[in-house]
């Protein structure tokens, strides 16, 4: 039979136990979805859904701002990271957009120093 005092101090230990795993865990965690909760409303304020502003993160656009520069040269989330990931700023794909060309196709213009409207013409 386990005696009165092992059994006080496996209770101890199993409430430290778990003021660590609250500590070391619960708590990070719920900080990290009070900051992203603050942060999406944040972006609520200028017109993007949650839903929305989850799309932009995963695809690598974390600021506001640059997100409604790409949103007003008309691109979405993936075709926003498409070209900024051949470091393209939103202007500039727009109007290599407008004048018909795909991301791969206006790198290769691009590397040659056409404009958009030369390498259309």
């Amino acid at each position: 039979m386990k005696s009165a005092k092992t059994t006080g101090e496996a209770w101890k230990a199993r409430f430290l136990l778990a003021l660590f795993a609250l500590g070391a865990f619960i708590v990070p965690y719920v900080t990290g979805l009070i900051i992203e909760y603050s942060r999406i409303k944040q972006w609520e304020g200028m017109g993007f859904r949650p839903e929305q502003t989850r799309s932009w993160w995963r695809n690598g656009i974390w600021q506001q701002s640059e997100a409604i520069r790409w949103r007003a040269a008309g691109f979405g989330p993936e075709d926003a990271f498409s070209w900024k990931r051949m470091v393209f700023i939103a202007q500039d794909a727009r109007e290599w957009k407008e004048a018909g060309f795909d991301v791969a196709d206006a790198v290769e213009w691009r590397r040659y120093a056409f404009e958009p409207s030369d390498a259309a013409g």
